[in-house]
Formats: C-alpha cells, structure tokens, sequence
C-alpha cells in the first residue's frame, strides 16, 4: 500500500525523495485483507473487498480507484461493486476504476479482466512490454496481456516510498517495486492529474483521454 502511494501521489520531501505521477492528490488507504504473521499469507474476503470499494466512493468520496491486487475467482458481488462506482460515484460523473492486469505471463487476471474497468499491464525500462524475456532481465515474472489490457506502464524498477526502518522492504524508507501493481498506481496518479485539471470530466473521459495520450 505504501509503495502504491508513493508511485500515484508522493510529495517530495527533501532533495532525492520520491515525486509521484500524481504528487499532490490525496490519498484514501483503504484495508481490504491483513496479513498471517505466522505464515505470510494474504487473507482477504470478497464482503471485505465490497465493503472497501462501497466506502471508497460512498463515503470516501474517491475519485479514482486504483486496484494493485488480483486473482482468483469471478465475484458476482465485487463486479456489482465496481460498476455502482462507475455508474454513482463523483455525483454521477463515475469513478475512474484502475485495475492491474496481473503478473502470470498469461490471461488478465479477476478483476482486471471485467468489463468498464481500466486495465493496465506492464511495460520495462526499455519500453518493452514485460515478459519473462524482455530486456530486464527480471526472468521469474511477466506482465498478464489480452484484450481487456487499456494502458501498459512502467513496471519494473520503480522506485517508490516503503515504511519505515525495517518494517518495510528496504531499511533505506524508500523501495524498488515491480509488477502491474506498480503499473496500475501510476495510471492512477495520471487520472488524479487529469480530475484535478478539470472535476467535470467523466469516468469514460478520463479514459478515453489515458488511451489516446
């Protein structure tokens, strides 16, 4: 979460720190799981996710969505989430939903893969799409692709904010990051760019705009 901030909206501190796409915009963290200590498993429930993404723009007011998480089976009751926040939030102007594509080097991963969400993949530091061959070198992983994909964007390599000291991924309290879970937070930061130019744009705007710049 920490790391997906920092890529979509950092402001920068000091000389060197981190600027995000969107530095500036606010940020809503929003829990959807919590983590076993003993084992390191990702425990989330779908009512958890539904609850989540309803208070984001019922409650939260959020403008943007963004999703660096995926996997699993189709959910009737998240898919019915999204599209209340496409159709009803921002006053009825829509939520601009992003959602990362996945990293299995196969088909676009739940949620990534419903319709009237804005799907991102991930591109390397050679404007290649990433695949476990691409020019990176990174060869244990690559960016889901298909039909579903809108947008590619940087994946690989990201520097980006972490928590502090040893809590996070580096003692340094500032991280490498990697996946279309990077590359989803970055499109996110530009759709927060894109509102904060102009509020009255819709949701099919903001994307429309994303795909053709």
């Amino acid at each position: 979460g920490t790391a997906c901030a920092g890529l979509a909206a950092a402001v920068p501190t000091k000389e060197n720190s981190i600027k995000g796409v969107g530095s500036g915009c606010s940020i809503l963290g929003i829990r959807i799981a919590y983590t076993n200590p003993e084992n390191q498993t990702w425990i989330t429930r779908n009512s958890w996710i539904v609850n989540a993404i309803n208070w984001a723009w019922n409650v939260g007011h959020a403008d943007v969505l963004s999703n660096s998480w995926g996997g699993g089976a189709y959910s009737e009751i998240i898919s019915d989430a999204f599209e209340n926040a496409r159709k009803y939030g921002r006053l009825g102007k829509g939520c601009v939903i992003i959602a990362s594509a996945g990293n299995d080097a196969g088909a676009v991963a739940f949620p990534g893969n419903l319709p009237n969400l804005f799907t991102v993949s991930a591109s390397n530091q050679f404007d290649e799409f990433k695949t476990k061959t691409s020019q990176d070198g990174e060869t244990w992983w690559g960016s889901n692709f298909g039909p579903e994909v809108d947008l590619a964007a940087p994946g690989v390599n990201t520097w980006t904010t972490d928590l502090i000291d040893s809590e996070g991924y580096d003692p340094s309290n500032y991280t490498r990051f990697n996946g279309t879970s990077a590359s989803a937070p970055i499109v996110a930061g530009a759709a927060g760019l894109i509102l904060s130019r102009n509020p009255a744009l819709t949701y099919q705007q903001v994307q429309d705009i994303l795909r053709q710049s």
